[in-house]
């Protein structure tokens, strides 16, 4: 039974060590596709001026 009670709370450890990483990388994620759009959003608006311009 001991066994068993310290093979679930070394899961659960890892688990909740997992749970939080993952919360980590989510946010890494939305920043840098944050960033990304704002690098994007530069030549967008060089492309509409430049089509504006053949008009």
């Amino acid at each position: 039974m001991k066994k068993v009670k310290e093979n679930s709370r070394s899961m659960l450890d890892q688990l909740n060590a997992d749970l939080e990483r993952e919360t980590e990388d989510v946010l890494e994620t939305e920043q840098s596709a944050d960033h990304l759009a704002q690098v994007m959003e530069e030549p967008r608006e060089e492309l509409k001026a430049a089509k504006r311009q053949e008009i």
